[in-house]
């Protein structure tokens, strides 16, 4: 096997395994009432989301989660002074932090295999 074919390999892999990760978080976004009320409130109850409030929802507990990364204590200022979404204030994204770790995960690993399908385009196509 040449290197080609390993990345044409490893390049399919990855897409596969991003699409499965972030199918995942999808999922659990659209299941989960209390997440779906901290970020549209009622509006979405016991309903289907669509694609684009899913995406913004799964971007908001990124940026939620990053924030609380770099600097817990900063993170307080922060949602003082912005409203984002419908419910998500202090409170709201401490819960978010703290109860949704397995969503969080499933981000983390979609954002992972997604860099690695950039990469290992850009290295078959340079090769």
């Amino acid at each position: 096997m040449h290197v080609k074919d390993l990345l044409v390999i490893y390049l399919l892999l990855s897409v596969v395994l991003w699409a499965i990760f972030h199918q995942l978080a999808a999922r659990y976004v659209n299941r989960n009432e209390s997440l779906k009320s901290i970020f549209y409130g009622n509006l979405y109850k016991n309903k289907s989301m669509d694609v684009v409030n899913i995406e913004a929802v799964i971007l908001g507990v990124t940026f939620i989660n990053i924030i609380f990364f770099i600097s817990e204590k900063s993170s307080e200022n922060f949602f003082k002074k912005r409203k984002l979404f419908y419910g998500l204030d202090l409170d709201s994204a401490m819960s978010v932090v703290e109860q949704h770790k397995k969503l969080w995960f499933y981000i983390k690993l979609s954002v992972f295999f997604g860099f690695v399908v950039v990469i290992s385009s850009v290295m078959l196509f340079w090769l």
